[in-house]
């Protein structure tokens, strides 16, 4: 009789879906627009899989942006992009064609947000600043934990990259 109870109990909870139990739930929206450099749509779960996500402010009309972008790539296939960490870029160029050309010109290895994507004004609000390039580091529940405005002054890309590295090496 205990084992039909638990059955019954069990059988009457909602089973929740890979995609409601998975973590980073403001940027669950966000997912369903992701493209590589090919612009072919990825699966969500490269971007909700991951404890951090590095979030990617960059165009590539963007002088400072191009010359931080390589650093940006050699960092992320040092460090285990794509594994421990994964890397959403937000662009704010003009069209489309602009952003896919700079992903592949550049090798970007991660995702990107589709262009004209509902969410990119949102995801710039919540995790951008006031210009590019910019980096911000949100952990599983979409709090940003580094950023490279700090009350407000620009400290860099770099500054993300340095900090998120020693988080790195910590665990």
């Amino acid at each position: 009789m205990k084992y039909l109870l638990f059955a019954f109990l069990f059988s009457a909870l909602p089973l929740m879906s890979a995609e409601e139990s998975a973590t980073h739930p403001y940027l669950k929206e966000a997912a369903k627009a992701l493209v590589d450099a090919d612009g072919k749509k990825v699966d969500q779960s490269r971007l909700l899989a991951p404890k951090y996500v590095l979030v990617y402010f960059s165009a590539h009309w963007c002088p400072p942006c191009r010359a931080f972008t390589p650093k940006l790539v050699k960092f992320y296939n040092e460090q285990g992009g794509g594994t421990k960490f994964e890397l959403l870029f937000v662009s704010s160029d003009r069209d489309s064609a602009k952003m896919l050309g700079y992903m592949k010109d550049t090798s970007m290895p991660w995702i990107g947000l589709r262009f004209g994507s509902s969410k990119t004004a949102d995801i710039k609000r919540t995790y951008g600043g006031d210009g590019i390039p910019c980096l911000t580091l949100i952990d599983e529940n979409d709090k940003a934990v580094f950023t490279s405005y700090v009350d407000g002054e620009y400290v860099g890309p770099e500054v993300v990259l340095e900090q998120f590295s020693t988080l790195l090496k910590a665990k």
